[in-house]
C-alpha cells in the first residue's frame, strides 16, 4: 500500500513531466524561382533550407499536383514541359516531412514565350558557273556577309572556259564581290568576331586582322601529322580560344598563341561544331557532331556522348548531322536514322535529359537560330525548315536536286548557301515578313 507521503511527492513529479516543453515543429522554408522560360518549357529552381540532407517536395501547377520527389543539396532544377505557347501558369512548391506538408513557397507566375513567325520573304542569288559550290556562310552584319566555297566565273581566255577557283565572296547589302584568301582551297568554315577578326578554313585555317591574311599550315607547323585530316568547321568564344574540327577525327585548339592537336578518341569525319560559355563559372563547353558520333569537351578532355553502338536517342536515330547551342543550358541536335530527321534538345549538363521537338524528312546539313524559338535547318534537295518553338514548317519553293550546306541567322534575317543541280553556287536570303 502506497503511503500518503509518497503520493504527495509523486504528484509534483508527474506534473513536472506533464509540463515538459513540447517538441518544436520542423521548419523547412521553401524558395521557388524562375530559371528559364521557353515556348513550351519552364525551368524552376527549388531551394529548401535544412542542410545537405534529402529533401522531399511537391510541385503544383495551377493548383494541380505535377511532381512529388526528393533531392539532396541546397537546390535543384525542375523542368515542366509540353506547355502551351504564350500562356500563363502558377507554380507553388511544398516541403514535406514523412509525407506531410511542412512549408510552402510563394506562388510563382510564369508566362511561356510566344512562337516566332514562319512567314519569310525570300530572295535567291546564283553565283559562279559549273562546277561551283558554296559550303559556308557567316553574317557579321546585313551589309557584311561572307560565304565560302569553290566559285568559278566565266573566262573566255581560259582553256576550260572559266576562271581559277575563288573561295570566298562578300555581300555588302547590294552586290557580291571576291575576297580571296588563296586560290584552289574550298572555303568550308567561317567564324567572325568583327570585320577585322575573321577566321576561314579551307582545311587550313586563315585569319584576317583587318589588314592581311595569315595562313596557319598546321602540317608545316608540326601541329598535325600527314595522317591527320584537315579542319573544316570552327567554333570559339574569341580568337584566343578557338576549336577546329574536321576529317579523320581531327580536333585542334588555338589559344591565341599556341596551336595544339587534341585527342578526340575517334577517326570519324567531324561535320559540325558549336559550344557555350557558363556565365557564372566561365567554363567552355564544346560539342562536335560527326558521322555516327557526338563528342563533348568539358574543359578537360573530349568524351564520346554517343556512338553507333551506344546511341542516346531511340529508334535508330544515331547520326547527328547538325548542332545549335542558343545558351549555356540547351543543345539542339538533328539526328537522322536513314528515313527521317528528329530535332532534339538536350541538357548540356546532363545529356541523358532530352526532349523530342519535331520530326521531318529533311536530311539536315546545317542549323542555326536567333533563339530556342527561332531555328532554321537546311540540307538535301535544297529544302529549308523553320522551327518556331512549337511547330515546324518546311519550305518547298526551293526544292530541287541540289543541296544546302551552310546557314547563318542574324535576328530576323537568314542566309543559306549550297549548290544547284547544275552546280552553281546558290545563296538564299530570307527576311521575316513584317
Amino acid at each position: 500500500m502506497v503511503s500518503l507521503s509518497k503520493l504527495v511527492l509523486l504528484v509534483p513529479l508527474l506534473l513536472l513531466l506533464a509540463c515538459k516543453e513540447p517538441t518544436k515543429p520542423i521548419q523547412l522554408p521553401v524558395d521557388l524561382s524562375i530559371e528559364s522560360v521557353a515556348v513550351t518549357d519552364v525551368r524552376l529552381r527549388l531551394a529548401i533550407d535544412g542542410g545537405n540532407i534529402p529533401h522531399s517536395y511537391r510541385l503544383s501547377r495551377d493548383g494541380q499536383l505535377q511532381l512529388e520527389d526528393s533531392f539532396s543539396g541546397a537546390d535543384t532544377i525542375l523542368a515542366d514541359r509540353n506547355l502551351l505557347p504564350n500562356t500563363s501558369y502558377t507554380y507553388r512548391a511544398y516541403s514535406l516531412h514523412k509525407g506531410n506538408v511542412i512549408d510552402s513557397s510563394d506562388i510563382v507566375m510564369v508566362t511561356t514565350m510566344d512562337t516566332t513567325s514562319h512567314e519569310f520573304v525570300w530572295e535567291v542569288d546564283k553565283v559562279g558557273v559549273f562546277p561551283s559550290v558554296l559550303k559556308s556562310v557567316f553574317a557579321i552584319s546585313l551589309n557584311y556577309v561572307l560565304v565560302g566555297g569553290r566559285i568559278y566565273f566565266p573566262d573566255s581566255a581560259s582553256t576550260t572556259g572559266y576562271s581559277e577557283a575563288h573561295n570566298t565572296l562578300r555581300w555588302n547589302g547590294t552586290t557580291w564581290s571576291e575576297v580571296d584568301i588563296e586560290y584552289g582551297g574550298v572555303g568550308e568554315g567561317i567564324l567572325a568576331f568583327s570585320q577585322s577578326d575573321i577566321w576561314i578554313t579551307t582545311g587550313i585555317p586563315y585569319h584576317w586582322n583587318g589588314t592581311e591574311w595569315t595562313k596557319y599550315h598546321l602540317w608545316d607547323m608540326g601541329v598535325l601529322d600527314l595522317d591527320d585530316g584537315g579542319v573544316t568547321c570552327i567554333w570559339g568564344p574569341s580568337s584566343s580560344d578557338l576549336y577546329f574540327a574536321g576529317r579523320g577525327g581531327t580536333i585542334v585548339h588555338y589559344d591565341g598563341a599556341i596551336w595544339e592537336e587534341m585527342d578526340s578518341g575517334t577517326d570519324a569525319e567531324l561535320k559540325d561544331i558549336t559550344g557555350s560559355v557558363d556565365s557564372k563559372t566561365g567554363q567552355v563547353r564544346v560539342w562536335v557532331a560527326g558521322i555516327l558520333i557526338l563528342l563533348h569537351y568539358d574543359g578537360t578532355a573530349w568524351q564520346t556522348v554517343w556512338d553507333e553502338d551506344n546511341p542516346l536517342f531511340p529508334d535508330n536515330h544515331i547520326n547527328p548531322t547538325a548542332l545549335y547551342a542558343p545558351d549555356q543550358e540547351n543543345l539542339y541536335i538533328t539526328a537522322w536514322n536513314g528515313l527521317d530527321t528528329r530535332l532534339y534538345t538536350i541538357n548540356q549538363l546532363n545529356p541523358s535529359e532530352y526532349k523530342l521537338l519535331t520530326t521531318h524528312q529533311l536530311f539536315v546539313r546545317s542549323m542555326d537560330g536567333s533563339s530556342s524559338e527561332d531555328i532554321f535547318m537546311a540540307g538535301n534537295y535544297n529544302e529549308i525548315a523553320h522551327y518556331n518553338g512549337f511547330s515546324t514548317l518546311v519550305y518547298t519553293e526551293f526544292t530541287s536536286d541540289g543541296m544546302f550546306f551552310g546557314l547563318d541567322q542574324l535576328d530576323d534575317y537568314v542566309f543559306i548557301v549550297g549548290v544547284t543541280p547544275g552546280q552553281q553556287g546558290i545563296v538564299v536570303r530570307g527576311r521575316r515578313a513584317e
